[in-house]
This record gives C-alpha cells, sequence and structure tokens, in this order.
C-alpha cells in the first residue's frame, strides 16, 4: 500500500488502537496490497471514548460489553447487576484497553 492511503488510515483510525500496536499497523499496512484498503475502511472500529461512556452509564446493563461484540460477558453483567457491581468497577478503568485490542483483532482479521 502506497504512504499516502497509510498515512490517511492512521490519522484516521490511530487512536482506535494500543500504543504498543501502532508500529505493527503501519508496517501490516505498508506490506498490504491495494486491494485491500476499501475493506479496511469498511471495519467497524469502536471509539474507546464512546465504550468508556457507556460502561459509566449503562455498563451495569452489559451494554458497554455488548457493543463491542464481547455479548458472553454482556449477559453476564446483565444478569448479575454489572458483576455484582465488581466487574462494572474494573471496566471503568480497562474497558478502553479492551476495546482497543478488539480493534487490533478486527485489523488483523481484516488483512488475514
Amino acid at each position: 500500500m502506497d504512504t499516502l492511503k497509510v498515512d490517511v488510515f492512521m490519522d484516521l483510525y490511530g487512536h482506535y488502537f494500543l500504543e504498543k500496536d501502532i508500529r505493527s499497523v503501519r508496517l501490516m499496512l505498508n506490506a498490504a496490497h491495494n486491494d485491500l484498503y476499501p475493506m479496511l475502511f469498511s471495519i467497524d472500529f469502536k471509539a474507546p471514548g464512546k465504550v468508556l461512556f457507556l460502561s459509566l452509564f449503562l455498563g451495569v446493563c452489559g451494554i458497554d460489553r455488548f457493543y463491542i461484540g464481547d455479548t458472553s460477558m454482556g449477559i453476564f453483567k446483565l444478569l448479575t447487576g454489572g458483576g455484582f457491581g465488581i466487574v462494572l468497577f474494573i471496566d471503568w478503568f480497562t474497558i478502553s484497553k479492551v476495546t482497543r485490542e478488539r480493534n487490533y483483532d478486527k485489523f488483523l482479521a481484516c488483512l488475514y
């Protein structure tokens, strides 16, 4: 993929990944074929800030976990009132990282 396309992708979506993954994303984009470019823009990356907002206000119902595609944890939080408040509290500090990890997994799935 040419450098301009890589730069555009990273400008638009770089903040959806963990800092440690940025370099590998850039390297994989440089090695990717140009035909993948439209498919990469169709990936439904989740904004970590939006997920944190959902976690703060609707996390007790598991909406944050359902939104990022973690259905089993969403059901658990729904049935137990946010994991009896414990999982809810932990998610307030970890959900942004989990969201970025899921975004990276979606990116990798698109490439392979």
